[in-house]
């Protein structure tokens, strides 16, 4: 079954700021709503950001998408960390992408109250 996104604003500035890979961002965003576990990777505390409750997926080596996927936070109980405005407490077949860009950008910016 495939799932529905949801893209914060973040993540819709992000990508405006690589036009040239527009296309293979969408492809990557269509493979990750038809399975959002598929070669990704469930995040940590790291570098003093907490991304416990969220996941990533490279576009390339050195650019990656991080999301969140609504069944698993509600089923792990991982609210606390992810906090999103828009949660009933339901698990929805639902994908909320959250940031995308290069590790450095990713890694170091503080984007996590955008949920």
């Amino acid at each position: 079954m495939k799932y529905e996104g949801y893209f914060t604003k973040t993540f819709k500035e992000s990508i405006e700021k690589y036009p040239d890979k527009k296309k293979r961002i969408k492809a990557l965003i269509d493979k990750i709503l038809y399975n959002p576990f598929y070669r990704s990777h469930r995040l940590k505390k790291a570098k003093g950001i907490d991304l416990r409750g969220k996941r990533s997926r490279h576009l390339t080596n050195n650019f990656v998408i991080i999301y969140t996927v609504c069944d698993e936070c509600i089923n792990s109980n991982l609210q606390k960390y992810n906090q999103c405005i828009n949660c009933d407490g339901q698990a929805k077949k639902r994908v909320i992408f959250i940031a995308f860009g290069t590790h450095k950008d990713i890694y170091t910016r503080e984007w996590l109250g955008e949920l």
